[in-house]
């Protein structure tokens, strides 16, 4: 009897730690992240700043030396999200995060965009 209810306990430990193991999402160094996409842009030439608020927020700011059009904007933010994505080391880290971009010229705000998790793109002109 006792050799039954050990191989039991056993089967519910087993599948407890596989279950947690599979909600967990994967680890992910923000901030080694978003250090080495700024240093991309900066070796293009293209001021940035960005922050991670510790949870699930990303925030990336470019300042642009010229005001880009609409088009010029959302391939910006596109290209932000990609790189931050590839030095992220995951491609799903879009449908984990929240981004908030902004696009700034003269020391004003002249496009937003917004990425949140498992969401499209969505860029607004100021």
């Amino acid at each position: 009897m006792m050799k039954n209810s050990s191989k039991f306990v056993f089967v519910i430990l087993f599948l407890s730690f596989f279950l947690s193991g599979c909600n967990q999402h994967p680890k992910i160094n923000i901030g080694e992240a978003l250090t080495k996409s700024e240093e991309e842009f900066k070796k293009e030439g293209i001021e940035c700043v960005s922050a991670f608020d510790g949870e699930k927020i990303i925030k990336f700011r470019l300042l642009l030396k010229e005001p880009p059009t609409n088009e010029e904007a959302t391939n910006q933010f596109k290209k932000i999200l990609d790189i931050i994505a590839t030095h992220s080391n995951n491609n799903d880290i879009w449908d984990i995060y929240n981004a908030d971009f902004d696009l700034s010229y003269e020391d004003n705000v002249i496009y937003e965009g917004k990425k949140d998790a498992g969401n499209d793109l969505k860029v607004k002109a100021h």
